[in-house]
């Protein structure tokens, strides 16, 4: 009981410390958005950043701090745009040195892309050039549009090879880029690059009589179930470490709850830009829970924020008492 007590206590404090840089981060772009518009969109920013860096305990936190001292060094661009909202992104600064690579350097980074961009695509989907310029510009915080000439050569080099395909379509000279019919060629040539092994040392001039090799010792395998298991047999000389993860029927039940309150809220009579926001923080309230071990801070957080719009849905709504209950699991509490 003492250790819930505990843990519910420190939820609260993380909770405090993450408002609070909320507000400063509202005070330090005064005017640009609103304390509840950052406090999304800090939540929404957490999947870029990875959660198991030392002395992360709460990501939501992380985030905050870190746009607080970007923005005291002036690495911090702030934005509201019509269509998508609040956006925030990290820049180099004015005073950032601005020597150019090569081209040889710009043409291997955007082959790299494009392979990258297209091994991720799922079969029937075609790669849009904006998709890779945004890739480009996140990965080199330079504009695509910059190296028109680089990109043409690469587009060339790599069509000729079969590798890709690629169209201009549309009045605005959208360009799609798909698998070509060699692309796995490109792929054993990366793969084949990546795990290329290290060169083997010179042979001694007397080698030594080559000792009798020990038994070989059992494999060991390492297994990870979310539900009780009672053996496993992994075959012979195989040793079976079981790793059981707790609290899995909690988060399923956390999870059937914000499905519920999706569809209730495919059907309420939120604006339809409120509704949409709130249905994306819960699909992103969802993508937390699915993970192995999900960070239960960061789904208190996102749950506060999903609270408040759920208990305008009333409270007779199925969707209201399935989420009151699953939302106390993690210390949220309803009236």
């Amino acid at each position: 009981m003492s250790n819930n007590l505990d843990w519910l206590n420190g939820l609260a404090e993380g909770q405090a410390d993450f408002d609070a840089a909320i507000r400063q981060l509202d005070s330090k772009f005064s005017g640009v958005s609103n304390f509840l518009a950052w406090r999304e969109t800090v939540l929404m920013a957490q999947s870029k950043y990875p959660s198991d860096m030392p002395g992360v305990s709460a990501p939501p936190l992380y985030v905050a701090h870190r746009w607080l001292q970007l923005a005291e060094a002036g690495c911090l661009d702030v934005r509201v745009d019509p269509a998508r909202g609040l956006i925030v992104e990290e820049k180099l600064g004015d005073d950032s040195a601005r020597l150019g690579p090569s081209s040889e350097v710009i043409r291997n980074q955007i082959s790299k892309l494009i392979f990258k961009k297209l091994n991720e695509l799922p079969d029937g989907r075609m790669l849009q050039i904006y998709e890779l310029a945004h890739a480009f510009q996140t990965a080199t915080k330079k504009r695509l549009a910059d190296y028109q000439q680089e990109l043409e050569e690469v587009i060339e080099d790599l069509s000729e090879k079969s590798y890709i395909q690629h169209r201009t379509r549309g009045l605005g000279g959208m360009i799609l880029f798909c698998k070509g019919i060699d692309f796995d060629v490109w792929q054993d040539e990366i793969m084949s690059t990546r795990s290329r092994p290290a060169a083997a040392p010179s042979p001694s001039p007397s080698p030594s009589p080559s000792p009798i090799p020990a038994p070989a010792a059992p494999a060991s395998h390492t297994y990870i179930f979310h539900a009780p298991v009672a053996s496993v047999q992994t075959g012979a000389n195989a040793v079976a470490h079981v790793q059981q993860t707790a609290d899995q029927s909690q988060f399923a039940e956390l999870k059937s709850a914000l499905e519920a309150v999706l569809a209730e809220l495919a059907k309420s009579n939120l604006p339809a830009d409120e509704r949409e926001d709130v249905r994306e923080l819960v699909r992103t309230t969802i993508t937390e829970v699915e993970k192995e071990k999900p960070n239960k801070l960061t789904v208190r957080t996102m749950l506060g924020g999903i609270a408040t719009t759920v208990q305008t849905l009333g409270s007779s709504s199925d969707a209201y008492k399935v989420f009151k209950a699953a939302a106390a699991v993690v210390g949220v509490t309803l009236p």
